[in-house]
């Protein structure tokens, strides 16, 4: 019974999420405003930006949007979908702002980095075991996040950045 309904529901699953053209043209690199933000760079997280708009109650990826990226010491003006390196700096990365317009229409949103040194840490000390696995995880998180030096934390951007248009005011 139940290996009947395994692939319903992966089905059903599968069918909520929007699926994307895929993007053929190399990731697009950002311009810094000064050598020192450029040397301080750790790694590149390389991000699709996306635009999309809702038709009822169905999203429709629409090609050639016009964005600027603003982050601390760089920026890009791309057209959407377009893959962009976006600089990550270890310690501290900071929001990047994209504005988008096609059609009347535009976005504004601020994307958040993640902490990946937290994230892993997060996810290498999941629980099992019940109460006392949870207290003994609860503890080795403790002292992991406590022993960490946060100035060497690194930093990522979603892989998949979709900003929803609406029209324009």
């Amino acid at each position: 019974m139940i290996r009947n309904i395994l692939p319903i529901a992966f089905a059903v699953t599968v069918s909520g999420c929007m699926s994307y053209a895929p993007i053929e043209t190399p990731p697009q690199k950002v311009a810094f405003s000064s050598q020192t933000a450029q040397t301080n760079v750790d790694s590149y997280s390389t991000s699709a930006i996306r635009t999309i708009r809702e038709e009822g109650r169905k999203k429709v990826e629409v090609k050639g949007a016009a964005c600027k990226i603003r982050g601390t010491g760089y920026s890009a003006r791309v057209i959407t979908p377009k893959l962009v390196e976006l600089p990550t700096y270890r310690g501290k990365t900071d929001p990047v702002q994209i504005s988008c317009n096609a059609g009347g229409m535009s976005v504004v949103e601020t994307v958040e980095p993640r902490n990946e040194t937290l994230a892993r840490i997060q996810a290498a000390q999941s629980s099992g075991g019940g109460l006392v696995g949870a207290l003994a995880v609860a503890f080795v998180k403790g002292v992991a996040q406590s022993t960490r030096d946060p100035s060497k934390d690194e930093f990522a951007y979603r892989s998949e950045i979709a900003l929803k248009l609406s029209e324009s005011q």
